[in-house]
């Protein structure tokens, strides 16, 4: 029994490494990791804000609206020649908070507003040495919560997806062994709307129909660093 254990070790042991050579001689594959930063755009939801301010004029420090997300971000790539595919997971978060006297309570009242825009992407690019271009298919999750003073928890107000695309023009940095760095600028947006309705129903604020749809534009930048032989 253990003779027959030890050659089926050794046979898969075999077919692994005759894996990895076939991936070294037909193209390269490596992990990504990276820091992502985004300015985004988002006209309806920011006026959904602006108006629950306005209700709210006893907010001294004003609740404003995220203008950047930040986050990390991480995948896989499979290059060969010029040419990669890669898939991507991006996750970037923004937090707003406004705060004052509530007059009704007569205390110092805050409330905080979590952003979180999840991005699933599949794309594919091409690259020289220095400069490279590319383009995905996103799946892509928008989610919102709240937390008032004197809550522990937060409470999910908003929870909508969409299918979208990035497109990235990349910069590669020359570098030695088996890390590579790239500085990447980006656009990405939805093809099809967020309803942001809910968001607006938690915060009692009364809008239009034409207006409860969203669509998120990004104008980001990106620091990726490549594992293996560049």
């Amino acid at each position: 029994f253990y003779h027959t254990m030890s050659n089926r070790n050794y046979s898969s042991l075999i077919a692994f490494l005759c894996m990895i050579v076939n991936f070294e001689l037909f193209g390269q594959f490596n992990f990504q990791v990276g820091y992502d930063l985004a300015g985004i755009q988002c006209a309806h939801l920011n006026n959904v804000l602006q108006q629950y301010q306005d209700q709210k004029t006893w907010m001294t420090d004003p609740i404003g609206r995220a203008k950047v997300l930040n986050g990390i971000q991480a995948g896989i790539r499979y290059q060969k020649g010029d040419l990669a595919v890669l898939g991507t997971w991006r996750n970037k978060l923004a937090r707003i908070k406004g705060e004052g006297i509530d007059p009704i309570s007569n205390t110092s009242t805050s409330k905080e507003l979590f952003y979180k825009l999840q991005s699933f992407m599949f794309g594919i690019e091409t690259r020289n040495y220095w400069l490279g271009v590319g383009a995905s298919i996103d799946y892509t999750l928008l989610g919102m919560k709240d937390r008032t003073s004197g809550d522990n928890s937060k409470i999910r107000v908003l929870n909508d997806h969409s299918w979208g695309s990035h497109f990235m023009l990349n910069f590669n940095m020359p570098t030695n062994g088996n890390l590579g760095i790239c500085f990447q600028l980006y656009y990405a947006t939805q093809w099809r709307f967020f309803d942001i309705k809910p968001l607006a129903d938690h915060l009692n604020i009364a809008i239009q129909p034409s207006n409860t749809q969203e669509k998120i534009d990004q104008f980001g930048v990106s620091i990726i660093f490549n594992n293996g032989p560049q």
